[in-house]
């Protein structure tokens, strides 16, 4: 059965990794000017969006990893690959309609991700489904903070050395600064950790209250630091979920997410978010092709494209919206265990 308080958490990170790749034309813009500050402001607080999957996917992923390892890898491997796969495939086909892509170009599209252009996080979440067993073996709290502070200097020390101080290295680019796992450390360990431990953690107001407070500090801290690199000719960096202070943000709303959990909120209730959160795998693989052509329209508008609120906004919301009616769509027409293949749910 659904958790209804999850999905909206998942509609909400839907919506914001939606939001993401339409507002990434902002960059273009005269650096000081309205759509470039825009853009730069609206990321610092969308950039929790893969990080917070990431969590959720730890948070649950405790029962199913205390069992037998390979039972375990099957169950989550064809909820994530499979779907994957079949949008890969779909993604190249049509960028070449006329060519049968060569099976370096599908490897390569698979592998790194690139095949639906944000792949990568297909890619970082495989890696931390395959490490979720051994997490089941570290039996001392301490232990799993300890690998989670290690790991974390290191995705840390990863990210800047390669975006911030070695700009034109290989791994500087996109995607292949994304793909290692250590580099989206702690988020996944993390939600692991609190579903694990949550009976003997103290997840009360007084955390609740710690929690919002590192999120308030850390955010405003991130609008600081992409402020910086922007202005230092690193734009993209500047609005990159990746940045510390950005992480910093994500973990503390995660951290928010899970202290609210048995309050009664709005959260906890049924809602169209939280079908879009309930959809949301199906949505992240598929959003872009929708969104590259619905961006491609409105920029025919000058008016729309030179106000880049609205230009995002309508991009985002119709993208989301074509997403939505297709997975209803395929949902009432294809079998069940086919559409479970193609949409993953």
């Amino acid at each position: 059965m659904r958790d209804s308080y999850w999905d909206n958490w998942k509609g909400i990170a839907i919506i914001a990794v939606v939001a993401i790749h339409a507002s990434g034309g902002t960059a273009m813009f005269q650096e000081g000017s309205f759509n470039w500050l825009f853009g730069l402001t609206l990321r610092q607080f969308i950039d929790f969006a893969v990080p917070l999957f990431l969590a959720m996917s730890g948070y649950f992923s405790v029962n199913g990893s205390n069992g037998n390892v390979l039972s375990y890898y099957k169950g989550r491997f064809i909820r994530i690959i499979i779907p994957y796969l079949i949008w890969t495939a779909a993604y190249i086909l049509i960028k070449t309609p006329t060519e049968a892509p060569s099976l370096g170009e599908l490897a390569s599209g698979i592998i790194f991700g690139t095949g639906i252009g944000i792949g990568y996080f297909v890619i970082v979440l495989s890696q931390l489904v395959i490490l979720t067993p051994l997490y089941s073996k570290i039996q001392k709290p301490s232990h799993h903070i300890i690998i989670m502070a290690i790991a974390s200097a290191i995705g840390t020390i990863f990210v800047y050395y390669f975006s911030v101080f070695n700009p034109h290295h290989l791994l500087s680019k996109f995607p292949a600064y994304a793909l290692p796992f250590f580099a989206w450390y702690p988020f996944y360990h993390a939600g692991y950790f609190l579903a694990r431990y949550k009976e003997n953690l103290k997840i009360d107001s007084t955390f609740r209250k710690i929690a919002i407070f590192g999120f308030t500090v850390s955010l405003a801290f991130s609008l600081i630091e992409g402020s910086f690199w922007a202005y230092n000719e690193n734009y993209s960096f500047g609005v990159s979920q990746l940045k510390l202070t950005s992480l910093s943000a994500s973990l503390f709303l995660f951290f928010i997410a899970v202290s609210f959990k048995d309050k009664n909120t709005f959260l906890n209730r049924y809602t169209p978010i939280s079908w879009l959160g309930a959809n949301s795998y199906a949505i992240y693989l598929m959003h872009m092709l929708f969104l590259i052509a619905i961006q491609k329209l409105l920029k025919q508008s000058d008016n729309i494209y030179s106000f880049q609120p609205i230009y995002i906004l309508l991009s985002a919301a119709t993208a989301i919206l074509t997403c939505a009616v297709v997975v209803f769509a395929s949902q009432k027409t294809m079998p069940k265990s086919f559409s479970r293949n193609v949409l993953g749910n």
